[in-house]
């Protein structure tokens, strides 16, 4: 569901944005998706391997390097 842009809960409607730091060779960002796609989460994926200028953002945003991140509206949720 990359591309979308806000967490829904069943029956309440939109709960908040997610955007979550991804690159396509790693197997947790993989598995965080996964999780996202089961629960009918949508989310925007951030690719730092194809957009490296996104991984200094996301470092600014988390204090963290690695992938994945994710952010629930502003709030970092971890990686």
């Amino acid at each position: 569901m990359a591309g979308g842009c806000f967490a829904r809960s069943k029956g309440q409607g939109i709960v908040s944005q997610v955007e979550m730091y991804t690159t396509g060779l790693c197997p947790f960002c993989v598995m965080a998706k996964r999780l996202f796609d089961d629960l009918g989460v949508t989310y925007t994926e951030i690719r730092v391997d194809n957009e490296p200028e996104r991984r200094q953002e996301m470092m600014s945003r988390s204090g963290r390097r690695t992938v994945p991140q994710v952010f629930i509206g502003e709030r970092h949720v971890g990686g």
